[in-house]
């Protein structure tokens, strides 16, 4: 999934923040799933990862189309898993401009994944 390796991608580029949060909180950095759940809860509203603490990650409508245009795979399936119609979500995106919103919903579900992605090359 594209959006996972966005997220893991983000996740990289705030590696020292990461770090420096998981020793302040005391994270055993050999507990893959503790390093993991505390990224995801620490960091699902963070706009450096998942821009769903402003409801936008890249502060530009344009490039947020042109990013779920790229991955509308993703963005489908996500949609659907997390319980929408897929079709009228993205129809509204496209007719109301909400592409950011679509961006932030599939980078916020992403963060799971890529958090457990994220913590097994850190304990390595």
């Amino acid at each position: 999934m594209a959006y996972v390796e966005l997220v893991k991608k983000s996740l990289e580029d705030n590696k020292e923040t990461i770090l420096e949060l998981l020793k302040e909180k005391e994270v055993d950095l050999h507990d893959e799933q503790e390093v993991s759940d505390t990224i995801v809860e620490n960091f699902t509203n963070s706009d450096e990862i998942t821009g769903n603490g402003s409801g936008s990650f890249t502060f530009n409508t344009n490039e947020a189309k042109d990013i779920v245009s790229e991955n509308i795979d993703d963005v489908v399936t996500i949609l659907n898993e997390l319980g929408y119609n897929a079709n009228e979500k993205v129809g509204e995106a496209f007719i109301e401009g909400r592409w950011e919103e679509l961006d932030v919903m599939a980078r916020s579900f992403a963060l799971s994944q890529s958090a457990t992605e994220f913590a097994n090359e850190l304990i390595k």
